[in-house]
């Protein structure tokens, strides 16, 4: 659980404030990159998880 908990703050460093945009598949490299081989799909998971709590459309 804790690398879960790891995983989405890093997400959440890594996405950038408006206007700027960053799409699933770089975030999944970016994960990829700094130790966290999970798929694409569990990244789509994660941000969807993240949005809920915190405003990251507009």
């Amino acid at each position: 659980m804790a690398d879960a908990s790891l995983r989405l703050l890093l997400l959440l460093q890594h996405i950038p404030r408006e206007p700027r945009y960053i799409s699933s598949q770089q975030l999944y490299e970016r994960l990829e990159h700094a130790g966290y081989p999970v798929s694409l799909r569990t990244v789509q998971r994660d941000l969807v998880k993240l949005s809920s709590h915190f405003a990251l459309v507009k």
